[in-house]
C-alpha cells in the first residue's frame, strides 16, 4: 500500500473537528475545464455577449451606456439601475436566461466535478459548504452525476447532500409568484421588484428557460453587477444565505478560494474570510486585489497556484490534510 503523502508544508490542522468552506468565483468557471458551449465570460466580456444574444435589450441601450458598460460592467450596470427608465426587468431576465446556456462536460473531466470526487473520496462533503458567486450553474449541475443531492441553505449539509451557497444569487433561483405577460420597471436606488419566496427545489436550466420563453415577468435571484451588490429580487432569501456564509467561516478550519478575485469591498463576501481563524488557501491571480487580502490575513493566507486546472493536484494533496 502507498504511503500516505506527508501534510502540506505549514499546515497544522484539527482533523476531528475540521470543517471546509469554498468560495468560488467567475475565475472557476471559466478555468474549469471543457465548459459547453464555451466557458462563462468573465466581466469584462459580458456586455457584448448580451448585446448579441439579446440585441432587443440589451443591444438597445444607448450608445454612452454601452460604452460604460464595455469598459467597466459594474460601473454601467450602476448607471442603469438609476435611471429606471434604462434599467426594465427585461434585462435582467435576459441576462438570467443567458447564464442558464452553460454546463459542464459529460465525460466529469471538468475541475468541478475532480474537486467534488475529491471531497467524497475523503468523507469531507459532510464538513464542505461551497459559496458561489457565479450567476450561472456550472458548479450545480456536476453534482447529480456524482450521485449527490443539492442544498442551498441549512445549518450543516443535510445527509447524501453538498450545500452551495449563493450570496449572489443564480439564474436558477425562480420567484414563487404567478406574474406574467408585464414589463416591470424598478425605481431605482433600493427599490427592487420581488422578495417573497422561492421554491425549496430550484428549477432545471430547461425548465427555467422555457419558463421565460412562456413570458413570465419576474427575473431570477441576481444581486446585480455593481458595488454595492444591490438584490431587486429575493433579498431577504439572499441576507439569509450571507448570515448563514459568515456562520460556517467561524467554524472552519480551512477556506478555500477558487477564481473569487477578492475585492474587499465586498464585505459579506471577505469580511468573514478575514474574520475567521481559518487558513485560506488562494487559487487566482496576484494582483492588487491579492496583496490587499495579503495584508490583512498575514500568515494565514497560503497562495496554491494561479489557474484551477493547474492548482487541481495541489488541492487534492492539500485535502489529505483534512482527513
Amino acid at each position: 500500500m502507498a504511503a500516505k503523502p506527508a501534510p502540506s508544508e505549514h499546515l497544522k490542522i484539527e482533523h476531528k473537528e475540521s470543517r471546509l468552506a469554498i468560495l468560488v468565483g467567475a475565475g472557476a468557471s471559466y478555468g474549469a475545464g471543457a465548459i459547453t458551449p464555451y466557458p462563462p465570460p468573465l466581466g469584462n466580456q459580458l456586455f457584448d455577449e448580451l448585446a448579441r444574444y439579446y440585441p432587443q435589450s440589451w443591444g438597445q441601450l444607448p450608445t454612452e451606456y454601452q460604452s460604460m458598460l464595455r469598459a467597466d460592467f459594474e460601473t454601467g450596470m450602476d448607471e442603469l439601475w438609476n435611471h429606471p427608465d434604462l434599467a426594465p426587468s427585461r434585462l435582467f431576465i435576459d441576462m438570467g436566461v443567458y447564464f442558464t446556456r452553460f454546463d459542464p462536460p459529460y465525460d466529469g473531466s471538468d475541475c468541478y466535478s475532480q474537486l467534488i470526487r475529491g471531497l467524497q473520496l475523503r468523507g469531507l462533503v459532510d464538513r464542505t459548504v461551497i459559496a458561489s458567486l457565479n450567476y450561472e450553474c456550472v458548479l450545480d449541475c456536476t453534482v447529480k452525476p456524482l450521485g449527490l443531492l443539492l442544498a442551498y441553505l441549512g445549518d450543516v449539509p443535510p445527509p447524501g447532500n453538498i450545500m452551495i451557497l449563493k450570496p449572489h444569487g443564480a439564474c436558477n433561483l425562480i420567484p414563487q409568484a404567478n406574474v406574467y405577460g408585464v414589463a416591470l420597471v424598478a425605481a431605482g436606488g433600493s427599490s427592487g421588484f420581488y422578495d417573497g419566496g422561492l421554491p425549496q427545489i430550484p428549477m432545471s436550466l430547461p425548465a427555467v428557460r422555457e419558463l421565460y420563453a412562456n413570458d413570465f415577468a419576474l427575473p431570477p435571484m441576481m444581486s446585480m453587477y455593481t458595488r454595492n451588490k444591490h438584490s431587486p429580487v429575493g433579498r431577504t432569501f439572499l441576507d439569509l444565505t450571507r448570515r448563514k456564509w459568515r456562520e460556517w467561516l467561524d467554524t472552519c478550519s480551512v477556506i478555500l478560494v477558487i477564481g473569487a478575485r477578492p475585492v474587499l469591498w465586498d464585505e459579506h463576501i471577505w469580511t468573514p474570510i478575514i474574520d475567521s481563524p481559518a487558513q485560506v488557501w488562494f487559487v487566482g491571480g496576484k494582483d492588487t486585489n491579492y496583496e490587499e487580502l495579503n495584508k490583512q490575513l498575514g500568515s494565514r493566507l497560503h497562495y496554491v497556484g494561479a489557474t484551477f486546472r493547474d492548482s487541481m493536484p495541489a488541492l487534492v494533496r492539500r485535502l489529505d490534510d483534512l482527513t
